[in-house]
């Protein structure tokens, strides 16, 4: 700001020459003081009568509204009104990208309609910023109005938007939207690149259709753009989602053929695949897999942990625990709880007890999971366990952990309807909670 040019004391009465907005949006972004020093130094301006232009006020905001600095946006807005510049488009646009950068919705849909009461019209990156924003929120019918409305005013989505459109379908599980905006984007000529096939691979996953991924990763293929780990993750993913193994093994060695190297997430992938199979074997060979490729972490073991549960190989599920131990890991809560489990359905509450004490031990806190597994067990042991059950949700309860209705039905069980309603009212529960005793 400091190099914008100023006006002499000489007496020559031509006006000085203004920088381009894109040399004024440059010198705000290296200036000292940084956006925060913006406005203070477009009052030196105008004090040394330099007369600051609409271009230096835009390049302001532009800067201001790049860190989502909403409040800050709005001053200069202000401030450049006052000075008697008229407010363009582009100024109400600046304003929208703060928000948006900001992730303030309801004060974005407040300035999109001030557009409209100073006499303006939207344009494409107006509703273009609006798109991006409610794609990233994942408020599909938002940015699909939006959409609507822009084509209504003349204008055509751009490759940004479409692609926009078509990761969020992908979020929610969309497919026939996904597939709608792709179609659209080919017809109006615009590529189609690797990552649209991925976003589009996503939505299929999220669908569990495992015929269209692979439908859509040939095309991919046949279009010769290479498809990286992420694709081929995505795609084992609907493999997974839709219970079928035997692919997401036969797409998981079309991935290594190629020579794309598998990451953390492919390897998760792969035992969730088998998760849902219940197949204790086969996820601890991936984890085996991953250890040897470096990527034996937390998650992968609780991964592991969980599908030898869901398969009932208590053995495993405890061998594999220990290994986490053993790699220097630290488990989790999560995997505590879902270690502790298939005690807790068998009714042995000392061992779960243990699993909690040891956990405790390493500093890890309970939370209402745990608490759910110890009531669980309470309830399956012979006899039930109802002093230790009242006991256990009393201390819990005090310790901050809420009652929903999963530990509400365990405690049930485990004390009775009687009981546990009065536990219920001396923790002053929602009236909801009673209904499930």
């Amino acid at each position: 700001i400091a190099t914008w040019p100023r006006r002499t004391t000489s007496s020559s009465s031509a006006a000085p020459s203004e920088p381009s907005r894109e040399i004024v949006a440059e010198q705000v972004l290296k200036s000292p003081g940084g956006v925060s020093h913006a406005g203070a130094a477009l009052e030196d301006l105008e004090h040394d009568c330099a007369r600051p232009g609409r271009a230096h006020y835009h390049a302001a905001m532009r800067s201001s509204a790049q860190l989502g600095d909403v409040r800050g946006t709005e001053r200069l807005f202000a401030t450049m009104k006052s000075k008697h510049h008229r407010a363009t488009t582009l100024s109400f646009n600046l304003i929208l990208a703060a928000c948006a950068k900001a992730d303030e919705p309801k004060l974005f849909e407040e300035w999109f309609l001030r557009i409209a009461s100073a006499g303006l019209k939207p344009d494409t990156a107006t509703y273009t910023t609006g798109i991006k924003m409610y794609a990233r929120r994942a408020e599909r019918d938002k940015a699909e109005e939006l959409v609507r409305r822009m084509k209504d005013d003349g204008f055509h989505p751009d490759y940004v938007c479409y692609y926009t459109l078509i990761h969020t379908c992908s979020l929610t599980g969309d497919l026939l939207g996904a597939e709608r905006y792709m179609a659209e984007m080919r017809a109006r000529g615009f590529p189609v690149t690797a990552s649209t096939y991925t976003s589009l691979i996503n939505a299929c996953a999220k669908a569990a259709n495992v015929e269209r991924a692979e439908c859509h990763m040939t095309a991919m293929l046949d279009a010769g753009l290479e498809a990286d780990v992420v694709s081929y993750t995505v795609l084992l993913d609907a493999c997974a989602r839709a219970n079928d193994l035997a692919r997401a093994q036969y797409w998981h060695h079309q991935m290594v053929s190629v020579g794309v190297v598998p990451n953390k997430h492919t390897y998760s992938t792969m035992i969730t695949a088998c998760t849902r199979r219940a197949d204790a074997e086969g996820a601890e060979k991936w984890l085996d897999m991953a250890r040897d490729a470096g990527m034996g972490d937390l998650v992968i073991y609780s991964g592991v942990v969980d599908a030898c549960v869901r398969a009932q190989d208590i053995d495993r599920a405890e061998r594999v625990f220990r290994r986490i131990h053993d790699d220097g890991l630290k488990p989790c809560v999560v995997t505590y709880a879902t270690f502790a489990k298939p005690f807790a359905h068998a009714g042995d509450f000392k061992k779960v007890e243990s699993i909690v004490g040891e956990m405790e031990a390493l500093g890890q806190k309970a939370n209402e999971h745990v608490l759910y597994v110890l009531l669980l067990a309470y309830a399956n042991a012979a006899p039930r366990q109802v002093a230790r059950a009242k006991a256990c949700f009393r201390r819990s309860t005090a310790c901050g952990l809420t009652a929903n209705k999963y530990i509400v039905g365990a405690l049930t069980r485990a004390v009775g309807a009687q009981h546990a309603t009065s536990l219920l009212d001396e923790i002053g529960a929602h009236p909801d909670l009673h209904r499930s005793t």
